[in-house]
C-alpha cells in the first residue's frame, strides 16, 4: 500500500514538473513573441519616420537644402544636407529611428527621365544582340507605354513652346541652335554630321540615319529609324499615335545619359523649376 502510495505521489510530482515546464516554455514563447512584434511594429514606425524625411526634404529642395531633423511621436527623422549631383538633380539620405531602431532610405530628385526610349509603339532590332546591344544600358527602354507631355517636362507643350530658344524649318538636318528647338510641323531626317544639344520637340516624324543629339528628343509622331553609332546621347520619347514600330541599328545607339538629360532641362529649370521636381530613384538601404 505505501509503495502504491509512493509511486502515484512520485507520477504526481512527475507530472507537476512537466506541466511547470511547459508553462514556463509557453511563457517564454510567447514573450519572445511578443518582443518581435514589438520590434516590427517600431520597425515599420523607423521605415515611415525615414520616408517622412525624404518628403520634406522633397519638397523643400531646390530652394531650401537642409538639414532637417524632426521628432514625430515616440520617434524621429533626420536629413543630412541634401547634396546636389547637378544643377539640376540632387541626393537626399533619410534615417527613422524609433527606440534605437533605424531604417534608411535614398531618393534623387530631378527630371522624370528614367529610360533611354520611350515608346507608344514598339522596337525593332535586325541585330544578333536585339535590343540590348542597340541601346544602352541594358533594358532602358519601354515599349507600347502610355504617357503624356506634362509628366516628362512638368508644362504643356504650348508653354514649352513659348520657351524655344530657336524653330528651324522641318526636313533635313534642320539649320538650328542648341537650346530649346521646337521643330516647326513637318518630318525630320537627320543624317551625316549634324550635332546638337537641348531639348528638341519634333511635330510629325523622325528619321535618324546619323548625326547626334544630346539631351532630350520628343517625337509627336512615328520615328521610323535610329541608325548609327551614338545618335542620341540622353532619351528619346516617341508619342505615335499609330503605335508603329521604330527599328534601331547600330552600337549602342542610344544611350542613356544623366549628363546630357540634366544640361538639357537646365535650358528651362530657371524659368520653370516644376521640371525638375520629381523623385526618379528610390530605396532603402540596408
Amino acid at each position: 500500500m505505501l509503495k502504491r502510495k509512493g509511486s502515484v505521489l512520485a507520477i504526481t510530482v512527475g507530472f507537476s514538473l512537466v506541466f511547470t515546464m511547459l508553462g514556463l516554455a509557453s511563457i517564454y514563447m510567447s514573450t519572445l513573441q511578443s518582443e518581435t512584434q514589438e520590434k516590427q511594429i517600431l520597425s515599420q514606425q523607423a521605415f515611415w519616420l525615414a520616408e517622412a524625411g525624404i518628403q520634406r526634404a522633397f519638397y523643400n529642395v531646390p530652394s531650401n537644402l537642409g538639414p532637417f531633423q524632426e521628432n514625430l511621436g515616440n520617434g524621429s527623422y533626420i536629413v543630412p544636407p541634401v547634396q546636389q549631383i547637378s544643377p539640376v538633380r540632387w541626393h537626399i539620405k533619410s534615417t527613422g529611428t524609433v527606440n534605437n531602431i533605424s531604417r534608411i532610405i535614398e531618393a534623387d530628385v530631378g527630371a522624370n527621365v528614367i529610360d533611354a526610349i520611350t515608346t507608344t509603339g514598339s522596337l525593332f532590332a535586325p541585330g544578333g544582340g536585339g535590343l540590348n546591344d542597340q541601346i544602352d544600358p541594358d533594358g532602358s527602354y519601354k515599349e507600347h507605354y502610355s504617357f503624356t507631355f506634362q509628366e516628362i517636362f512638368r508644362m504643356d507643350q504650348a508653354t514649352m513652346q513659348s520657351m524655344m530658344t530657336s524653330n528651324p524649318d522641318s526636313g533635313n538636318n534642320p539649320d538650328t541652335t542648341d537650346g530649346v528647338i521646337w521643330v516647326k510641323n513637318g518630318n525630320v531626317k537627320i543624317t551625316g554630321n549634324w550635332n546638337h544639344s537641348g531639348i528638341m520637340i519634333v511635330s510629325g516624324d523622325l528619321e535618324m540615319e546619323g548625326g547626334h543629339f544630346a539631351g532630350v528628343i520628343w517625337v509627336n509622331g512615328k520615328c521610323t529609324k535610329i541608325n548609327g553609332n551614338d545618335v542620341i546621347d540622353g532619351a528619346i520619347f516617341v508619342n505615335d499615335p499609330t503605335s508603329g514600330q521604330t527599328t534601331i541599328n547600330g552600337n549602342s545607339a542610344i544611350t542613356f545619359s544623366t549628363t546630357s538629360i540634366d544640361n538639357a532641362f537646365g535650358y528651362i529649370s530657371t524659368s520653370s523649376p516644376q521640371t525638375i521636381h520629381n523623385i526618379i530613384f528610390w530605396e532603402e538601404v540596408t
